[in-house]
């Protein structure tokens, strides 16, 4: 749940992607990362860096992946997801900052 929870926003860097991902995508994060077996299921895909950032893919029933949800404690982490992750994010947790500011 933790995972979860940290993706969805309880991470202080998040990011999320509501639309189909691209399969060049999807094969990146699959061949970067590293599963994490016993937190994922066959729908939702769970994804780490040495625990430091994590990434859950939402996936359909013919294994599509429908969504992406990342994040991290750690800004540096979390800008290389946004740099390598070629998606135009639905969120990312930088607007909140932005929209503190003005």
């Amino acid at each position: 749940m933790a995972v979860y929870n940290g993706t969805l926003g309880g991470l202080r860097y998040n990011a999320n992607y509501l639309k189909p991902v691209n399969a060049d995508v999807y094969q990146y994060i699959e061949s970067n990362w590293t599963l994490v077996p016993e937190i994922s299921w066959e729908k939702q895909k769970v994804y780490t860096d040495n625990f430091e950032a994590v990434i859950s893919l939402s996936l359909d029933d013919r294994n599509n992946c429908v969504a992406i949800f990342a994040g991290s404690n750690n800004q540096e982490l979390f800008d290389k997801i946004l740099d390598h992750i070629n998606v135009d994010w639905s969120y990312v947790s930088y607007e909140d900052e932005e929209a503190e500011d003005d």
